[in-house]
């Protein structure tokens, strides 16, 4: 009887470690899981920065191109405002001379 009760005992404590251990299992579990989902957020998050990023650096790159633009039609500008700016020098010199030989003729 006595040794019926020792294997009862012992195998009472076996059942206890077992469950003992099960609970510990599904809370390495439990902790596994949450850490996935965190890095599976983590890594969401960073898909979404690079995203993001990518989008920034398109904008950027389109404006980059829109100022170069805008500089090389300012360029043009100011080489066609030279030019006119020459262009009125040279008829008010014209028109100067035409004046000085009218008043010769005049005088």
């Amino acid at each position: 009887m006595k040794k019926t009760e020792e294997v009862a005992a012992s195998a009472k404590e076996k059942m206890k470690k077992t469950k003992e251990l099960a609970a510990s299992t599904k809370e390495k579990m439990k902790k596994t899981k949450e850490h996935a989902a965190s890095a599976k957020e983590k890594m969401k998050k960073t898909k979404e920065l690079a995203a993001s990023t990518k989008e920034k650096m398109k904008k950027t790159k389109e404006l980059a191109a829109s100022t170069k633009e805008k500089m090389k039609k300012t360029k043009e500008l100011a080489a066609s405002t030279k030019e006119k700016m020459k262009k009125t020098k040279e008829l008010a010199a014209s028109t100067k001379e035409k004046m000085k030989k009218t008043k010769k003729k005049m005088a």
